[in-house]
């Protein structure tokens, strides 16, 4: 069993009807809990593995900004043991359809993820791109991963840093710490960072820390101010903080 898969099982068992993540954007609110979470999780792992093709040697690039979408393929992709990455080197980046207009790369390496709120694919995506909304639906909600990934390997690459899968859970309570995030708590994070900041705050914190994770995607300060009364935040993260 890999032990990153392994806390996610657990969190499963303990905590299955919970919301973990919460997005609230233009289109409205959309609130995960535990077990759907990890239906869509295991979906997109065995999609990961068994569609793409992608094994250890690979990348990912997830540019889905603070969707719901983001924590789910990040964290499909640290279950497989497939390292994530913000460099152009990618083995397939992530992104909504507008990234096929200016797309230079090969189109095998462009992975379209829809942005509507529940998930619906986009229809109009051309052939030369994978409709990963459309496909992923295709693949069982069970995952079992073959094998472990290599502790040393890595699973978070940046220009100026890479995290082994042996230290993401020690970088994520490093990183709940900073933050003061109480075990259990309830947080809000909004704006761009780094990818590992990212990363640890939508996918990993929420696991490790029993926590559950709002993802701010508007732009007004009043209504940030309406969504942390009315989703009894306890505390907001602007993710350029860190």
């Amino acid at each position: 069993m890999s032990p990153l898969w392994d806390e996610y099982l657990k969190c499963a068992k303990t905590r299955g009807p919970e919301p973990i993540v919460t997005w609230i954007g233009e289109a409205g609110r959309i609130e995960l809990s535990v077990t759907t979470f990890m239906n869509a999780v295991s979906k997109a792992a065995n999609f990961l593995i068994e569609g793409l093709m992608l094994d250890e040697n690979s990348t990912i690039r997830i540019d889905l900004g603070n969707h719901w979408q983001s924590p789910v393929w990040s964290s499909a992709a640290l279950v497989a043991g497939v390292g994530l990455t913000d460099q152009e080197t990618a083995t397939v980046t992530f992104a909504p359809k507008l990234r096929c207009v200016n797309w230079a790369g090969p189109a095998e390496a462009l992975v379209i993820v829809s942005q509507d709120p529940f998930g619906m694919p986009d229809k109009d995506v051309s052939e030369s791109f994978v409709n990963a909304s459309a496909e992923v639906r295709m693949f069982g909600d069970y995952f079992a991963p073959a094998e472990s990934p290599d502790p040393m390997s890595a699973a978070i690459t940046t220009a100026t840093e890479i995290v082994p899968f042996s230290q993401v859970w020690s970088e994520s309570k490093l990183l709940a710490e900073r933050a003061s995030l109480d075990f259990g708590a309830r947080y809000l994070i909004k704006g761009d960072g780094n990818l590992k900041t990212t990363v640890l705050l939508q996918t990993l914190i929420p696991i490790i820390n029993k926590s559950s994770v709002v993802l701010y995607d508007l732009h007004s300060q009043g209504e940030l101010d309406v969504v942390l009364e009315t989703e009894k935040v306890t505390k907001a993260i602007g993710l350029s903080a860190f």
